[in-house]
């Protein structure tokens, strides 16, 4: 009876290990099923899902199942075709490995490069704290110090490096593992819509890490001698075995270089740009207008990368895409509410003095001293006699 009963317990362990496998294999090619994540949405009642803005939304929480559900399907015919338990053990490492090879190499150089947490806008640096989102606090807290954003980077990165050589695997889990449980604690804390993402990487490593648990056990519990991990050759022959390795170093190392090249594009583009011609914050020093009902600007933000605030006189603030070219003006609500664009004049009396008119307004505003703002400029000091965050 409980030799029956150790057989089953196997005999599932071995169907969970190659539905593991091929989920793995399912979520490093996830846009190859993405057709029918809406087809199942379809045939659930569940209406369209939208797929943009965000790591967890319905259709990626239903992507998860879709994944699951081939997975499950998949290794129930591996089971009975192929009984052979040999390689799914090194198929499902090899996997993990990869899985976590991409992503933490992508994001890693984000946040060397610096496109993942930019500095703060003028918007950020305009909004008071209360009115921040639990996930624009952390975008800022992290954004404030690149030099943070860098060391959190190449620690992301180096577990990367170390996940394509099998003999440093367990040494990159282990990082990988202090690395995204943070990673993981902030997205849940701030709540930051990436949390599938997050948890997804996170689990990879705990798997590496448990596969040489005992020998990490005895290592660092019970200060036990630990041998040598045994690495077996995948292929049959030296040159075979080399051959393989020379490949693998060749891929992992063409990866890293489109992925620095994918990272130095986007900062191209979309951070190190001329700012706008109207960029800085603008205190309303006038406000006229003929409607009654129009609540007066007290203040307008244009910032990097096409953003802008306006804040009102009832202390109500909204965000704007923004362009400003030509004597022109248009601000776009952020939210999608509104009707199209709002179309602005504006003249510059002086470099520090702005005047705006539109449909029975205008407004006359005056440029204010952002740097004198702390999180514009941080400083780094070893001895610190009058700490300044008392009051600030």
């Amino acid at each position: 009876m409980l030799r029956r009963h150790l057989l089953r317990f196997h005999a599932m362990g071995r169907y969970w290990m190659r539905v593991a496998s091929l989920y793995i294999v399912l979520a490093l090619v996830g846009k190859t099923w993405s057709w029918v994540v809406p087809t199942v949405a379809q045939a659930a009642g569940l209406g369209p899902l939208d797929a943009s803005g965000s790591g967890d939304t319905s259709w990626h929480y239903l992507h998860v199942a879709v994944d699951l559900t081939l997975a499950c399907a998949g290794a129930a015919v591996w089971s009975v075709w192929f009984r052979s338990d040999r390689v799914v053990s090194p198929l499902l490492r090899f996997a993990v490995r990869a899985y976590l090879f991409k992503g933490m190499t992508i994001y890693g150089l984000m946040k060397i490069g610096g496109t993942q947490f930019p500095a703060p806008t003028l918007v950020k640096l305009a909004t008071t704290f209360g009115e921040s989102s639990p996930m624009g606090v952390l975008w800022a807290f992290m954004g404030t110090s690149q030099a943070y954003c860098v060391f959190t980077g190449a620690l992301e990165l180096l577990g990367a490096v170390l996940m394509v050589f099998r003999r440093t695997t367990t040494l990159g889990a282990v990082l990988v593992l202090g690395v995204m449980g943070n990673v993981v604690m902030l997205n849940l804390c701030y709540d930051v819509p990436v949390k599938l993402h997050a948890i997804h990487y996170l689990a990879g490593a705990v798997f590496l890490v448990a596969a040489d648990g005992r020998r990490l056990v005895d290592l660092f519990l019970l200060d036990r001698p630990v041998p040598a991990a045994a690495v077996e050759p995948i292929f049959e022959t030296p040159r075979l075995e080399r051959l393989g390795h020379y490949v693998k170093v060749i891929a992992a190392a063409a990866f890293i270089l489109s992925s620095v090249s994918t990272v130095a594009t986007m900062r191209a583009r979309f951070f190190d740009v001329e700012p706008p011609p109207l960029y800085g914050i603008w205190q309303v020093e006038r406000f006229e207008s003929d409607h009654a009902e129009v609540d007066p600007w007290t203040q307008l933000v244009v910032a990097e990368r096409g953003r802008a605030s306006l804040r009102v006189a009832s202390g109500n603030r909204y965000a704007y895409r923004s362009k400003s070219e030509s004597g022109r003006l248009q601000l776009i609500a952020r939210d999608g509410s509104g009707d199209g664009a709002i179309e602005l004049d504006y003249v510059r009396p002086g470099d520090d003095q702005l005047t705006i008119t539109g449909d029975g307004f205008r407004v006359e505003l005056r440029r204010v001293d952002d740097s004198a703002l702390s999180l514009r400029n941080p400083q780094f000091r070893w001895i610190s006699d009058k700490p300044n965050h008392r009051w600030k």
